[in-house]
């Protein structure tokens, strides 16, 4: 059986698309994912980037691999239904998460 938030059509839509929303996996964790960002972006990893174009306006920050230098982000992975709502998704019977 699933966990509550997968539906046989999100496997299904995962499995055909390789990516599904899934609403609500992160609704008990905004705030420590907020403090994440915060964190991210006062100290970037090093493979973050602004990526805007001379003479546009706004920001776009993108940064990535860091779950385990942002203890945020650990939290929630480590204390989340993720990796069992990955599972799922996958048709795998675990997800295992190395450190």
């Amino acid at each position: 059986m699933p966990h509550p938030l997968v539906s046989q059509e999100m496997i299904a839509a995962y499995q055909r698309d390789g990516a599904v929303l899934v609403k609500g996996l992160f609704k008990d964790h905004v705030e420590a994912l907020r403090a994440g960002v915060a964190r991210n972006m006062e100290a970037p990893g090093p493979y973050a980037a602004e990526n805007l174009k001379q003479g546009e306006r706004g920001r776009f920050f993108d940064d990535y691999c860091n779950w385990q230098r942002i203890p945020e982000f650990a939290a929630v992975i480590e204390n989340s239904d993720v990796a069992e709502v990955a599972a799922d998704l996958m048709g795998a019977e675990r997800v295992q998460l190395f450190h």
